[in-house]
């Protein structure tokens, strides 16, 4: 030792004691000797401790050393006492050990002091390092309880587990995030927490390194005890014995479940901005064709008109001219349904039949579905009338359709249905429904299929953005379907077993307007003498504005552009009544040539005629000078009625 041994000895006889300090001192155990003889003089010592040892004679005059080993033990329990006496019989030496003596020693054996004394320092230089090991352990184990990770020891095999891995130890944070109780893993084989929805392919990595005893980290989607999901970053590595044998498996689950939804928060931001950067260019391809598109289907449309008008009543062409404004017509709803979908389009509500935009939608879907489905069509012939997007509706009656038939892979049947309903607040009170409607009158139509159907947890995601159960889905079409029936003031309900297919239940609010057929006709109107002037890069529209303008009984002053029309304008403003104006032209657009025209003469009239939706005209011009919008491709009626109204109005 560096520093001499502090010894205290209770002993009466000096003699003893400097016997004691030089049999220690010949053996090269360097010591420091305090004796004392008393109770009162011990327990003085012993409260200002610092001794590595204690030596106390078995019989003092007025003190024992039985007596002083019980003192030693409560103050100082760590310090090796050994029992000296000249006279010891073995079942006293034994009596002594049993009272916590480290051990004892005849005086007339002295040569035994110095390894009786060596061997009490090195236990209690053992018990010291154990107890510090053991405080580690009590610190560590503490301090793994109070961790949010979670940490689980497995044992690689045990006889107890019939050579099994088992669990040996869970910390309080796998309680909390889990639900399972250490009671329930300790002792059975380790968990995973896996679930339906688990990664098999992240369970097969880990297994592999395992077996390899290799470390490992992964993330996993994992389950608590009563089924709700959460994400672990999980880092698994081996422990080995003193000999290098892997026995044990340390698994520490980091919970990453907010980071997890923070990136998947920004991946469907990111997607969303891909997706409005797309449509913007989409929107922006849009308007062109639909610009080029429709003056073609003006063209068409008000030759055809013209043509049949010609003709006298029951002339065989008639027919064929009816059919060609039809064809028109459609076209032209594809153009405003494109405009719709890429953004450049109003959504325009009207009054609809429910009934016919079914037929119309299964007439198109047909051709998308395998023969294998049965399409069954069961329509109420009484609908109420619907105030809606016709566009919007369609989409919600493709998007069903289509999920529906993708859910039949192998055939089935798909039935869509009509009908009309009364909600009470009763039963809309218990709905199991997405947008609970109103109470109130309804026109609903029903889309089942029997195909796989879905399990409660998937019915309460499928309206989530960018949640998809196909493979290659967005995710888009139901939640842009939840999100048209909201805008509708409507609700939808989905009714699914899975095996047996589903049924999607959609209600829109009937309206009290009358269908547009049961609307009046208007009656002949007189057009006066006036002079419009018609301006279009167009010389096919330029044409047959100028037909169609003067069958009704106008003055008409053509322009083929916004430079023309300033010219043309402003030199005869005082005899033009009314300047119909496209709005795309090339050298001067209708926008600069409206406002070139507005400050020759500020009250002049302006109608515009336009591929645009009107809300978009407005923005593009916004004056009171703009009287009218004619969208492309238009019919005579239409067109005869928007010049007459321009012309009346005040």
């Amino acid at each position: 030792m560096t520093e001499p041994l502090k010894v205290l000895y209770l002993e009466d006889n000096p003699l003893d004691a400097d016997l004691v300090q030089w049999t220690l001192s010949a053996d090269g155990i360097a010591n420091e000797i305090t004796r004392v003889e008393t109770r009162a003089s011990y327990v003085e010592a012993m409260e200002r401790g610092g001794y590595d040892i204690i030596l106390a004679d078995y019989t003092l005059p007025s003190f024992d050393g039985i007596s002083a080993l019980a003192i030693a033990r409560e103050m100082w329990p760590n310090v090796p006492f050994i029992i000296l006496s000249g006279a010891m019989g073995e079942e006293v030496a034994i009596e002594t050990l049993k009272s916590g003596a480290t051990d004892y020693v005849l005086k007339q054996r002295m040569s035994r002091l110095v390894p009786s004394v060596r061997r009490a320092l090195q236990q209690s230089e053992e018990r010291r390092q154990r107890e510090a090991l053991e405080e580690q352990l009590r610190l560590l184990e503490k301090s793994v309880e109070h961790l949010n990770d979670i940490v689980m020891i497995t044992e690689l095999a045990s006889v107890e587990a019939d050579g099994q891995p088992r669990v040996v130890f869970v910390n309080e944070a796998c309680h909390r995030r889990t639900g399972y109780t250490p009671e329930e893993l300790v002792g059975g084989p380790p968990l995973s927490f896996e679930g339906p929805e688990t990664d098999r392919a992240v369970l097969e990595r880990m297994a592999r390194a395992m077996k390899k005893l290799k470390p490992v980290r992964e993330e996993l989607l994992c389950y608590t005890k009563d089924g709700k999901t959460f994400w672990q970053e999980l880092d698994m590595s081996p422990m080995a014995d003193a000999e290098g044998r892997v026995t044990h498996w340390v698994s520490i689950g980091r919970d990453i479940t907010e980071r997890k939804r923070a990136e998947e928060t920004r991946l469907q931001l990111q997607e969303q901005l891909y997706h409005s950067q797309k449509m913007e260019s989409i929107g922006l391809l849009a308007g062109g064709i639909a610009h080029d598109f429709n003056n073609l289907l003006t063209s068409i449309l008000s030759s055809a008109e013209l043509g049949r008008e010609s003709l006298p009543e029951g002339h065989v062409a008639h027919e064929d001219l009816q059919t060609i404004i039809k064809a028109a017509l459609r076209a032209s709803g594809l153009t405003k349904e494109l405009l719709a979908y890429a953004g450049n389009g109003k959504r325009m509500t009207e009054v609809i039949n429910i009934n016919h935009l079914v037929t119309d939608m299964l007439a198109i879907l047909r051709s998308q579905m395998p023969r294998s489905i049965i399409v069954r069509k069961a329509l109420q012939s009484r609908m109420p009338p619907v105030e809606a997007d016709p566009v919007q509706i369609q989409q919600v009656i493709m998007n069903l359709c289509l999920n529906a038939s993708q859910a039949m892979p192998d055939g089935g049947m798909l039935s869509i249905t009509t009908d009309m309903v009364t909600l009470t607040e009763e039963k809309t009170r218990k709905f199991r429904s997405y947008n609970p409607p109103e109470p109130g009158l309804y026109a609903l139509f029903e889309v089942s299929d029997t195909g796989s159907g879905m399990d409660a947890r998937t019915i309460k995601r499928i309206f989530e953005p960018f949640y998809s159960t196909k493979n290659q889905g967005r995710g888009l079409g139901l939640a842009a379907v939840l999100g048209i029936i909201k805008s509708h003031r409507g609700g939808i309900e989905v009714e699914s077993t899975p095996g047996e297919g589903s049924t999607f239940t959609v209600y829109l609010p009937a309206s009290d307007k009358p269908f547009p057929e049961e609307i009046s006709r208007p009656t002949e109107m007189v057009h006066g003498p006036h002079t419009v002037m018609f301006v279009d890069d167009e010389e096919i529209l330029r044409s047959l504005g100028q037909r169609i303008l003067e069958r009704l009984g106008y003055q008409v002053i053509l322009a083929a552009d916004g430079v023309e029309a300033v010219r043309i304008f402003g030199e005869r403003a005082s005899e033009i009544d009314l300047v119909i104006m496209d709005l795309s032209m090339p050298r001067m657009g209708g926008e600069d040539a409206y406002r070139e025209i507005s400050r020759i003469r500020p009250d002049v009239k302006v109608i515009l005629c336009s591929g645009y939706d009107e809300s978009t005209a407005v923005g593009k011009l916004g004056s009171d000078n703009l009287v009218g919008l004619i969208q492309k491709p238009f019919e005579m009626k239409t067109f005869s009625q928007a010049v007459h109204a321009a012309l009346e109005r005040p």
